[in-house]
């Protein structure tokens, strides 16, 4: 019967393994994935962070000193390492997330902006995406809009007939001030969705990813990502766990 340490070096290495896939660029996959669970703003990466950076130095004395009978590695490290390994292993990709386009409301060019108004306010929803024919991403329809709709008009007075297609100025995805939208393929993980989401360099926050089979503007919508969903979907997992 193997040891408790015996059985976190074994896990260590295994983690290490699938590490080197994730971060081939790495000199120490350990320690990238440290460097990233640091930085996440995932609920409880920040505890894994630094649980990690104890059993890497753990492991070191384990490995690399005469250290093997002084003490027994616990049962909660080798569980950590256990579900670690399950997170590398399977990541979330952005299909796992995704609210998908049949739970999604959305408009067209046809639709009446009456109609798109009204569903906003009593479902409040602060942005709609625009598709076109084929269900490609044509533009979204935001708070921002109505804002820049009345500051135009002086007041909101909207004619039954108009239409979103009569307001495309309005549905440009590099109209929306201060938000920035962009495309992902289905099966991005969801590591680097967050990481997109944690930048801070840039000057406008990603409000709402576009989830497509290629990541490509000119494929159909699959469904949508919002910071939100990545929030709640982790802390899913982690119940789960």
């Amino acid at each position: 019967m193997k040891s408790n340490n015996q059985i976190f070096l074994n896990l260590y290495k295994e983690l290490e393994s699938y590490l080197a896939r994730t971060y081939p660029y790495a000199e120490s996959p350990i320690k990238e994935h440290y460097h990233f669970l640091e930085k996440s703003p995932l609920d409880g990466a920040r505890e894994r962070a630094d649980t990690l950076d104890i059993l890497r130095i753990l492991r070191n004395n384990l490995a690399h000193r005469n250290v093997d009978n002084l003490f027994e590695v616990s049962e909660d490290s080798i569980e950590f390492l256990r579900k670690e390994i399950a997170i590398v292993k399977d990541p979330l990709q952005a299909s796992d997330v995704m609210i998908p386009l049949n739970a999604l409301y959305f408009a067209r060019f046809d639709t009446p902006l009456v109609e798109v108004i009204k569903t906003m306010y009593e479902k409040s929803y602060s942005h709609v995406p625009i598709l076109d024919d084929e269900n490609c991403v044509a533009g979204i329809f935001s708070n921002n809009a109505l804002l820049t709709l009345a500051y135009k008009k002086g007041e909101i007075e909207l004619r039954k007939e108009e239409k979103i297609k009569d307001y495309k100025f309005l549905i440009d995805l590099n109209f929306q001030k201060g938000e920035k939208f962009i495309f992902e393929r289905l099966k991005t993980p969801i590591d680097e969705i967050t990481n997109l989401l944690a930048n801070k360099k840039s000057k406008d926050k990603i409000y709402m990813i576009f989830v497509t089979q290629s990541g490509l503007k000119n494929e159909p919508l699959l469904g949508i990502i919002t910071p939100w969903d990545i929030i709640n979907k982790k802390r899913e997992t982690d119940n789960d766990k």
